[in-house]
């Protein structure tokens, strides 16, 4: 054991703090500042709106259908009902 390195843990210095490598440049900064005031100024940013928009209805669509399934559901389970206080139908759905 005397070839090991022993930590003097009673004189132990503080360790030298990481320093990132990667990150935003001042160019990285200045290109994301302008794309996003570019967004503010009227007449430049009808694409997005209109992506904003084709989003919306496909989202409205999916909820559509997903609706209408849960009341095609529902008008099916009333039918029953009302068949069985009819008398049509022998168990109470």
């Amino acid at each position: 054991m005397a070839d090991r390195d022993r930590i003097d843990w009673a004189n132990l210095e503080p360790l030298p703090r990481k320093k990132r490598k990667a990150g935003a440049t001042r160019e990285d900064l200045a290109e994301r500042r302008f794309n996003v005031q570019k967004a503010n100024h009227r007449g430049r940013n009808h694409v997005t709106n209109q992506k904003r928009r084709q989003m919306e209805r496909e989202k409205q669509a999916e909820r559509n259908i997903s609706r209408g399934k849960s009341l095609e559901k529902f008008r099916e389970y009333k039918a029953k009902v009302r068949l069985f206080w009819l008398g049509l139908l022998e168990d109470h759905p």
